[in-house]
């Protein structure tokens, strides 16, 4: 007797894989940043759409980190 053989939560695998592309995307905008201190100083030019991205996709990122967090708790609350 099989009882709920296939219990994954597929949409959590997409927001997973959504969230390590946008963790990836942020990073290499801090490394192309102006502001940020590197090894190899170039003249930058004025990439306010990057600035613009960084501040939005903390805001996401965040928000979505906290929301998995919060339902794999309940999750193990529920089962003890």
């Amino acid at each position: 007797m099989i009882k709920n053989k296939d219990k994954r939560i597929y949409y959590l695998d997409y927001l997973k894989i959504i969230l390590a592309i946008l963790v990836i995307i942020a990073h290499v905008c801090i490394a192309y940043s102006p502001r940020v201190w590197w090894f190899y100083k170039k003249p930058y030019p004025n990439i306010v759409y990057l600035r613009i991205y960084q501040l939005i996709s903390a805001i996401v990122m965040n928000s979505f980190f906290f929301y998995l967090d919060i339902l794999f708790i309940m999750i193990i609350f529920k089962k003890e």
